[in-house]
This record gives structure tokens, C-alpha cells and sequence, in this order.
């Protein structure tokens, strides 16, 4: 008799297909605190349970690297990862044909389509790759401590990691790129990754002291930018978005008004290449070529027109020319006072007054209660260079120098002295198994064997081995 309720088992309708990895969402789509595709794939990592590295080395390198079923890609995971980052952890979240092998890779494991926004490849065909994003990790520890405090998601945005944005837009404070606890900077993306803790030293970045507070068109800048990781991680498409050939002539419109011709002049250029702070051969260039210029020349442009950076690049404003009947008053035209509040960070050598009993307080608390640092650093933490600092405080800045000189002196005889007590030991178990302690047998024991390239421990072992020669003589 035939079974007219067959097993549902039987049923012939498919489920939707399994990923290989959880399908993540990710944090802040569609909004400027979109998260970044390194962070994604650490909190990826955590949710298997499993080290970044090991993840990366076992699912992601193959698939990134092109070799999919081998055995070598398998053998190590700390090799599958060197391999798929390629010593340049940066260009995950940025927009160049790494970025998309990542992303094609993350996509397959999770079945996610949503990843693209998580880098800056929505935005490949306008902004240069190069220096787009920051070689160094950067945080701000406000937010990882607010985020704590809300038990809400730690995770690490991709705003942080582009080069062009050095403070955090919701609360005004420059990023932070020193663990304070190891006074080390380190990569954007390692093998032993967590959000919100160095990598080195396991050290919470929420802990951190509060940065100081950055300079409003530094924050303006980052709000700028965030504008357009919100429009790019929304999915809106941003293939519409102006190259840089079209928005400089929208620029020059905007000071000669419409050229019935079609050309601009040499002139024109000139004044507009002087207000953005680039050269006017440059300016020229980028109107006849298919260039992809910096993030930060569009940044000075759109604060040189006080129009938002995602309107301009996006054609959602029209900017009204200003018609002359003279083009070449071309100077009376621009004002003065949007040239003179250009910062000196966005191409202009503006002189800016030293207050000095600031960089005196900053210098004080350096020398007296801060670590030891070089002046070179010290000077980038005031904001101003080092020849200026010495020019004005010759005396402050020639006591911070001396004292990193003899920190540094004190660590390295410190490592000497430890080095030297590892060298005895092991020479004397070598004398001891009737092995006579060369440089060589000794550094095929130790840590790092280049240290035996240093003179004074070379010179340790030397005086080591006639004391044990001598010793030897005597009982003969």
C-alpha cells in the first residue's frame, strides 16, 4: 500500500545553504561609526573561539592567497596569516585589490553581501589607495570606555583607521596610538588580536588616560568623513560620486562662473590651486587626467567651499558661480578670511603663535612626572617641531633629552647584565658536558642569538672563556 504522508524528511523543499562561519552582523551599517573589516574578523574570531591568526591562517588564507586546497597553506596557521596579509595589515580596509580579496573571501565564508562597506572600496574610483589608511592602530578611549559602561559592542571602526582622521568626532579628543602601558604603537591587525587591548601587552585601551582635546576643523574633518562611510556602508551606490576632474572644474565654475568656451585659464587655476594649497601644475593635472588623488586634497576643497565633502563628491549640491566682468580680479574675489582660517595641517605654512607657558606646562610634566621619551616625540605630542621647542626652552629640552638618553642607557646595560648572567649559565653547561663554549654553541642556546653581535657581551664571553681556560691550568 503507498504511503500517502511521507516522512517530512522526504519533503523535497530546500533550506537557505549553511555558511562555513557565523554570518556576523556587522556593527554601525549606515551609520559614520561603521565598524571596520579587520575589527569584523576579530570579533569573527571570538565568536569561534579562536585567535584571529588561527582564523585568518585556516579559512581566510587560503581563499585570499589562491591556494584553496593545498596542504602548504595548512601546515601553519602563523604562516597562512603572514601570508594572507602580506605584511601590510592596512590594505584590508582599504580600496585597492587587496581590500576586495578580503572582502570576496569574508562574503563566502558568511554568506554575507552586506561587507563591502566595512572598507573603502565603495569609494575606489575617487580617493588614491596610497596612504589612505593609518599604518598604526588608533583609538579613542572615550568611546571604548562609554561602550563598556552601555554593555554595548566593542569593536573598532573604520574611521579610526583612515590616515586623514586623527581625532574622534564625538567627543572632540585626538585618537590615541600609544599603549600607555608598554609605550609601544602597534599594528592595525595581528595575530593575537582583541578589540579595545594592545596586542603586546594585554593592556585595556579604555584605561588610558583622556587624550587632549583636538582643534575644531580637525573634528569638522572627521565628521566629514564619517559622512561619507555612512553613505558608502548603506548601501547607497556611490558609482554617481564626482572624480576629481569634475569637481574641480565645479570649483572653478563656482569663482569665473560659466566659460562658454569650455576652458579655464591658467589664472583661474592658479587662484583656486592657492586656495586648497596645492600646486596650480598639480590642479592643471588633475583636470586632464583620470588622477585618483589623496583623501585629504578633497578634504581641503570642501573646507576651502564650506560645502559638505559627501555633497560635493556626490553632485547633491549645485554650486552657484559667482560671475565677474573681470576674470582676472580673481584675487579680490576670494575672501581673505577663508584663506587666512585654513589650518596649517591642510598645505599651508601658516605661523601660528607659540603659547609658551603651555608648551612650557607640557614640557615640565614630561621631564618631571610622564615617561621617558625622546623630544622628537614630545615635540609631535605639543604640536610643534623639535628646533622650535629648543629655540625657546633650550634648558627644559636639553634635560628631556638627557634623561631619554640615560632611560635608554639604563634599559640597555640592564638587558646587558641579564644577557651576560643567560651566556654564564649556558657556558658553563656546555664546559660542563665537555663542549668548549664558542660564540657559536652559545648563541644556538640563546633567545636571540644577534646579541652575542654586541661588543661588550661578545667581549663578556671572551673574558669568560679565559677564566674557565685559566681555571682549567690551575688544576692541572
Amino acid at each position: 500500500m503507498e504511503d500517502k504522508n511521507p516522512e517530512y524528511w522526504e519533503s523535497s523543499c530546500e533550506g537557505p545553504p549553511a555558511s562555513r562561519l557565523f554570518g556576523l552582523q556587522p556593527e554601525g551599517l549606515g551609520t559614520p561609526q561603521v565598524e571596520s573589516l579587520t575589527g569584523y574578523i576579530v570579533r569573527l574570531a571570538r565568536l569561534h573561539r579562536v585567535s584571529p591568526g588561527v582564523l585568518v591562517g585556516q579559512e581566510f588564507a587560503p581563499r585570499v592567497t589562491g591556494t584553496m586546497g593545498t596542504i602548504d597553506c595548512k601546515r601553519s596557521t602563523s604562516r597562512g596569516f603572514n601570508r594572507a596579509i602580506a605584511r601590510a595589515p592596512w590594505t584590508i580596509d582599504g580600496s585597492g585589490t587587496t581590500a576586495r580579496k578580503w572582502v570576496a573571501a569574508a562574503s563566502a565564508l558568511t554568506l554575507r553581501q552586506d561587507l563591502e562597506g566595512l572598507t573603502m572600496l565603495p569609494w575606489a574610483t575617487v580617493f588614491s589607495e596610497k596612504s589612505l589608511c593609518r599604518r598604526t592602530r588608533a583609538w579613542c578611549p572615550i568611546c571604548l570606555a562609554d561602550g563598556l559602561e552601555a554593555s554595548r559592542v566593542v569593536y573598532e571602526p573604520l574611521l579610526w583607521k583612515l590616515a586623514a582622521v586623527n581625532c574622534c568626532p564625538l567627543h572632540g579628543v585626538v585618537l590615541s596610538t600609544q599603549c600607555t602601558e608598554c609605550l609601544r604603537q602597534s599594528s592595525p591587525f595581528t595575530y593575537r588580536d582583541a578589540a579595545g587591548t594592545c596586542p603586546r601587552c594585554r593592556h585595556p585601551f579604555h584605561l588610558s588616560p583622556s587624550p587632549p582635546r583636538a582643534e575644531p576643523w580637525r573634528q569638522r574633518q572627521a565628521w566629514e568623513v564619517g559622512a561619507l562611510l555612512e553613505v558608502s556602508s548603506a548601501g547607497a551606490g556611490t558609482a554617481c560620486a564626482l572624480p576629481i576632474k569634475e569637481v574641480v572644474k565645479a570649483c572653478l565654475v563656482r569663482f569665473t562662473g560659466n566659460n562658454t568656451r569650455g576652458r579655464q585659464s591658467s589664472g583661474n587655476v592658479a587662484a583656486l590651486a592657492r586656495m586648497i594649497g596645492v600646486n596650480p601644475s598639480t590642479l592643471w593635472w588633475w583636470t586632464r587626467n583620470d588622477y585618483k588623488p589623496a583623501l585629504e586634497y578633497f578634504l581641503q576643497i570642501s573646507l576651502t567651499l564650506r560645502v559638505p565633502l559627501a555633497e560635493l563628491l556626490m553632485a547633491t549640491r549645485t554650486i552657484q558661480p559667482v560671475h565677474s566682468p573681470r576674470i582676472g580680479s580673481m584675487d579680490q574675489m576670494i575672501s581673505p578670511p577663508a584663506f587666512a582660517s585654513l589650518p596649517a595641517g591642510l598645505g599651508h605654512r601658516t605661523r601660528r603663535p607659540l603659547d609658551r607657558e603651555e608648551a612650557r606646562r607640557h614640557l615640565e610634566i614630561h621631564l618631571y612626572d610622564g615617561p621617558s621619551l625622546p623630544l622628537q616625540e614630545v615635540a609631535g605630542r605639543i604640536g610643534r617641531p623639535p628646533a622650535t621647542l629648543r629655540a625657546n626652552f633650550p634648558e627644559l629640552t636639553r634635560a628631556i633629552s638627557e634623561r631619554h638618553r640615560c632611560y635608554t642607557a639604563a634599559r640597555r646595560k640592564a638587558r646587558e647584565n641579564v644577557v651576560k648572567e643567560t651566556i654564564k649559565a649556558i657556558a658553563l653547561a656546555l664546559h660542563g658536558q665537555g663542549i668548549w663554549p664558542t660564540a657559536w654553541q652559545v648563541a644556538r642556546h640563546i633567545k636571540q642569538p644577534n646579541d652575542l653581535r654586541i661588543p661588550a657581551i661578545l667581549g663578556f664571553l671572551n673574558e669568560l672563556q679565559r677564566q674557565i681556560k685559566a681555571t682549567e691550568s690551575d688544576r692541572q
